[in-house]
């Protein structure tokens, strides 16, 4: 364990350009604590809790920019639909750092949806709208399954706990919000990607110019070779990156 926690502790040095509070990271890791805070640099302050994998997320979405985000930026003043906020760490991403103009952030976990309202205000992004629903491919009331740690929770499942939820979909979101175009669709939604994207009309999708979306074959009998297809079909251009391992990976599309 102490081992581990001296590997941990190292690591957070590789943070240290980003994170303004890196040292009491890497502090936190020795003991092996959970970071429940972070401040970067770039003046953002995110708040967390025990389970919400708040340093994985910050690997993820901004250090490793997993959603290529670099590579191609979004168009300035950009509209953006975050499907699975959690606490919120990429729709803070593109509302501070990428200048998106609006943000729909759509988290139906109640612990997560708190934390996603707190960063927003706390950091006065307005352009960042919390919305505590759920995007699936039929409207109404489910059932979202704990999974033991934030943002892995998850509509499929038959054991352990469970919170009721309200679902709507893809269409309704577009409709409700009066949205005409979406610059960048993200999906991380444990599963739910699936029926989300095939049930999806084509009218939908002429109004996304492009999407990112992580997805999980092991959790439904889906793969995502029908999202490729269906994307193709709808006029993207697809690539993937594989975790052949662990059966998940992520998909991107942009219109041709």
């Amino acid at each position: 364990m102490a081992k581990q926690g001296i590997g941990e502790a190292l690591k957070a040095v590789r943070y240290a350009g980003g994170v303004a509070n890196w040292l009491q990271v890497g502090a936190a890791a020795l003991r092996g604590d959970e970071v429940t805070w972070l401040k970067l640099r770039n003046g953002l302050e995110i708040e967390s809790a025990p389970g919400a994998l708040l340093v994985p997320l910050y690997k993820e979405i901004i250090y490793k920019d997993d959603y290529r985000l670099r590579a191609d930026p979004l168009p300035r003043g950009a509209v953006v639909i975050d499907i699975g906020a959690n606490l919120g760490m990429f729709s803070l991403h593109v509302a501070a750092d990428h200048g998106a103009a609006r943000v729909y952030a759509f988290e139906p976990f109640p612990e997560s949806f708190a934390l996603l309202k707190r960063n927003a205000e706390r950091n006065r992004l307005d352009a960042i709208q919390p919305i505590p629903l759920a995007i699936a491919g039929q409207a109404g009331s489910r059932e979202l399954h704990m999974q033991g740690r934030h943002g892995v929770h998850s509509l499929f499942g038959t054991a352990g706990e469970a919170v009721r939820i309200e679902c709507i979909t893809l269409a309704d979101a577009f409709a409700r919000w009066d949205i005409q175009r979406c610059d960048f669709l993200k999906l991380d939604c444990e599963g739910a990607e699936y029926e989300i994207l095939l049930a999806a009309p084509s009218d939908v999708y002429a109004r996304i110019q492009r999407l990112a979306l992580e997805y999980h074959d092991w959790i439904t009998d889906h793969h995502h070779d029908e999202l490729v297809a269906r994307l193709t079909a709808e006029g993207f251009t697809v690539t993937t990156r594989d975790h052949l391992a662990s059966r998940t990976g992520y998909v991107f599309a942009k219109r041709c």
